[in-house]
């Protein structure tokens, strides 16, 4: 709810209400913010952005570039790939420095991120005119 999140995190540094597409209604709260953002992808502007459901007030969405948020079993931004591995019994094959883990739970799901590597090009793709 927007009141617990408010508690934990502090009032927000920026606020905006929108949506994306057909997309439900949401409210976005910003923390350590830069600039004066007016859109509801407060992520361009924001290291931490809660976007709530307006209608219930319930977290939608969370996104963090911040290392203070971390998973119960410490992945948090800044972890070794390796570590998140080992402790998601995952592993992550990044196509041009990109890639993700999955951390789920009965409630929700919250996708980590990975960047950096090198891009090359898949071997499936067909490159017509060329044998």
């Amino acid at each position: 709810m927007r009141a617990d999140v408010i508690a934990f995190a502090g009032r927000p540094q920026s606020e905006t209400h929108g949506r994306w597409g057909a997309g439900p209604v949401l409210d976005a709260l910003g923390y350590h913010c830069h600039g004066r953002p007016h859109a509801i992808d407060l992520q361009a502007w924001c290291r931490t952005v809660f976007w709530l459901d307006s209608p219930t007030g319930t977290v939608a969405l969370f996104y963090t570039t911040d290392s203070l948020y971390a998973t119960p079993n410490d992945l948090h931004v800044g972890t070794r790939l390796r570590h998140a591995e080992h402790a998601l019994h995952q592993t992550v094959r990044p196509a041009c420095g990109i890639g993700q883990l999955r951390v789920s739970t009965p409630y929700a799901y919250l996708l980590l991120w990975i960047v950096g590597g090198h891009c090359s090009e898949p071997p499936s793709i067909a490159r017509p005119g060329f044998d």
